[in-house]
């Protein structure tokens, strides 16, 4: 596993990932807000364009690791038995989320990100964060997830069985591909069901990034009641091992065997039923924090971003998002609208609906799959429609969003 620039660590190789972050300075950082917890953290990132097909495997990179905060606004991250030295992080009112990453021989740079955690009516804890700092000597991008560890007396088993919606995206570096864009990077948009066993077990189907039905099985293969899982899940045949973390409401995890030709993230949001659409949008409506994991699957004129931004959602079906990328806050520059709609699931006697949100990106023929969770605090988006581009190369997205509310201990 290649260890992405997480910290002031030099455990195993840097890659170079390409990104774009804020510029640091000497004096400390004071968080508004501060916590006091566990985290497991996934990472994926990678170079910030490369021309190579097949796609090396150096060009991509995968972390993972326990991110522990403190009352005292630092931050560490341990990886095996070893843990950096603590480090700023700050937490504002709205969710924004800054880490405080030194740079060898430089001023530190910020990762910006997103953290929603409320301990009152237990619900979905979870952050992410960007790596957008891309110098020319290693420009190397990545994106970064995870959820607060459970306390085991407090672990919700019966939140892990029932209706899933599966979203997964994965760099590929097979050797003797087919030249195209699937074989680059690919991403996909479901559903499943974990059902209770010895083991528990995984049954769905979703749609991959090529327009392809893809059946889903598997198992859950480890639980340790702090929300550490191991995802065995089958794409089709092609198996997958995900070592992910179980908070409510959401699953979050990382495939990194690389010696298996891929890597890449997995997000999952429980499914629940909404009986009005109409109250549905007013709960989504406002503005969200953003983060996206970018990779451009052109053959040969392929690479890696990574983003954060604000979406927000208005009462009436319209969205419209704003984001930077790695190339800086004018190259990276860019923007999205559309309309969306929750997914209709039953017309008579009355019509149901579910968290499935469905949004058309304005302009294309592009459609992203999301999902809400119950709480209406975090969302988990994927775009897997590979989009025919004149120019530049077309790319696939899976990123999360969390709310813009008042954060508290």
């Amino acid at each position: 596993m290649a260890q992405l620039r997480t910290a002031a660590l030099s455990l195993l190789p840097l890659l170079p990932l390409a990104a774009c972050a804020e510029g640091g300075k000497a004096d400390r950082t004071t968080s508004e807000v501060t916590v006091t917890a566990n985290h497991n953290l996934y990472g994926a990132g990678g170079s910030q364009g490369f021309t190579e097909f097949p796609v090396p495997a150096s060009k991509i990179g995968t972390d993972r690791g326990t991110f522990a905060l403190t009352a005292s606004s630092d931050y560490t991250i341990t990886r095996g038995t070893v843990t950096s030295s603590p480090t700023e992080y700050a937490i504002s009112s709205d969710g924004s989320f800054t880490l405080v990453v030194p740079i060898n021989n430089s001023a530190p740079t910020r990762f910006l990100g997103a953290y929603h955690q409320v301990d009152a009516g237990n619900k979905t804890q979870a952050y992410f964060f960007t790596d957008r700092y891309a110098p020319t000597s290693a420009p190397v991008v990545g994106f970064f997830w995870g959820t607060r560890t459970v306390d085991p007396a407090s672990y919700m088993l019966s939140d892990l069985h029932g209706d899933w919606f599966v979203f997964t995206q994965h760099a590929i570096f097979t050797t003797n591909p087919t030249f195209n864009p699937h074989n680059v990077g690919r991403s996909l948009g479901g559903s499943v069901l974990i059902a209770a066993g010895s083991p528990d077990t995984i049954s769905g189907s979703g749609t991959d990034s090529s327009g392809a039905p893809v059946a889903l099985t598997g198992q859950v293969t480890f639980n340790d009641k702090t929300g550490n899982l191991t995802l065995a899940l089958k794409f089709g045949t092609d198996q997958r091992v995900f070592r992910a973390s179980h908070a409510k409401n959401l699953i979050l995890g990382l495939d990194e065997d690389e010696s298996t030709g891929r890597s890449g993230l997995l997000g999952m949001v429980k499914q629940h039923d909404i009986t009005s659409a109409s109250d549905a949008r007013k709960s989504l409506a406002g503005d969200w924090h953003f983060g996206f994991h970018t990779i451009f699957v052109a053959p040969k004129n392929s690479g890696v971003d990574a983003a954060n931004g604000t979406l927000t959602f208005d009462a009436n079906g319209g969205w419209q998002l704003e984001g930077v990328g790695s190339r800086g806050p004018t190259q990276g520059k860019f923007s999205y609208s559309g309309t969306y709609e929750f997914r209709r699931i039953q017309t008579t006697p009355t019509e149901v609906f579910d968290n499935w949100l469905t949004l058309r990106v304005s302009g294309t023929s592009e459609t992203w799959g999301a999902a809400v969770d119950a709480d209406f605090c975090v969302i988990v988006l994927v775009d897997n429609v590979v989009e025919s581009r004149t120019t530049g190369s077309p790319e696939i997205n899976l990123g999360m969003a969390i709310r813009k509310v008042v954060v508290t201990k």
